[in-house]
């Protein structure tokens, strides 16, 4: 059985506490829009997305969708997998193309887009977003996944105590004092780096 050309969902937030009532909206989708959706959670696994097509619901961030349960042709899904990128172990990192750096940290986590670390504080001739790279650069980072959520390839790198210092020592470059509180605080030892294609 073929998919519908649109697809009805209830969208729902899985934050809510099983005392109130959470809010329940409908949006409609197309195939492939869902399958993003989906993508996101299994990966490439056709027979997990199936699964989740005939079930009629998931969990994707802070949302539980729900559909009437959907069949397809083994050829259909496949074909409709072949518009998404596939994972590419062997791609090298381009740092011109990197958005986001994600710290992991003993305290937690500290995420860094591109359009905040970028900016100078007054008589600063580069950016933390310039000395970032750098260092992640001279790293190598290695390639990990490709984000169907984010869009993106991920790349990793492990912070020896040397370059951890390092990172902390030019957060001074960063405008706002709150993000260098932040990077102290969570005394990163690992980092995540998001590429778009």
């Amino acid at each position: 059985m073929s998919l519908p050309n649109k697809i009805t969902a209830k969208v729902s937030s899985e934050s809510a506490g099983y005392v109130s009532m959470s809010p329940v909206t409908k949006l409609i989708m197309t195939p492939p829009e869902l399958i993003e959706l989906i993508l996101g959670l299994t990966g490439k696994d056709p027979v997990r997305i199936q699964e989740i097509l005939t079930h009629g619901t998931f969990v994707s961030g802070q949302s539980r969708y729900r559909w009437s349960p959907l069949n397809t042709t083994e050829k259909e899904l496949i074909d409709l997998l072949d518009r998404f990128p596939d994972i590419q172990p062997g791609r090298p990192f381009e740092a011109s193309l990197c958005y986001l750096v994600t710290f992991r940290g003993r305290r937690g986590n500290v995420h860094l887009p591109r359009e905040v670390a970028e900016v100078r504080r007054w008589f600063k001739k580069i950016s933390y977003w310039d000395a970032l790279l750098e260092i992640l650069e001279n790293t190598e980072p290695r390639y990990q996944t490709y984000s169907y959520s984010k869009h993106s390839d991920v790349y990793s790198t492990d912070l020896s105590l040397e370059m951890s210092h390092a990172l902390l020592s030019k957060s001074a470059l960063l405008k706002y004092t709150s993000l260098v509180e932040q990077l102290h605080h969570t005394e990163p030892i690992a980092a995540d780096a998001f590429v778009k294609r």
